[in-house]
């Protein structure tokens, strides 16, 4: 017999786990340090290829200074500059995703941990159901 309670909980948790499919269950697969770990791995690569963009345009939008110049630059210190540049651009936004990551983690942790209690809240429910329905063993016939 379906009751109210049991059906809006069963309504909820089926919502809950349709909306955050993607983003609650997956995040909660990992421990925080892995989680944290993978989205500064992915971090490092997608920084490093908006760098490459960057220095492209760069080099494109100054083109005619470089090939002008090209013998009276000194490549070393150049070299040096661009890696500082990057860098710091690499530690900038390591510094963002790492605390991003975090604050995303416990968010998913919490939604994650809310919707086990449902859950338990729903088993609780159907145990209560099983044992008021006059079989002893809780069990069907």
């Amino acid at each position: 017999m379906l009751t109210k309670q049991r059906l809006q909980l069963m309504i909820s948790l089926a919502d809950f786990k349709q909306s955050h499919i993607n983003t609650t269950m997956r995040v909660t697969k990992y421990y925080r340090n892995d989680y944290v770990a993978v989205q500064l791995v992915k971090n490092f690569f997608v920084t490093s290829i908006a760098y490459l963009i960057l220095l492209g345009f760069f080099a494109v939008y100054h083109l005619d200074f470089l090939l002008t110049n090209m013998n009276n630059l000194k490549m070393g210190r150049l070299a040096a500059v661009l890696l500082i540049i990057y860098l710091v651009m690499l530690a900038v936004y390591s510094v963002i995703t790492y605390v991003i990551a975090r604050i995303r983690y416990a968010r998913a942790r919490e939604k994650a941990e809310d919707y086990d209690q449902k859950l338990d809240l729903l088993a609780n429910i159907y145990r209560e159901e099983k044992q008021s329905s006059g079989n002893p063993f809780g069990e069907d016939q």
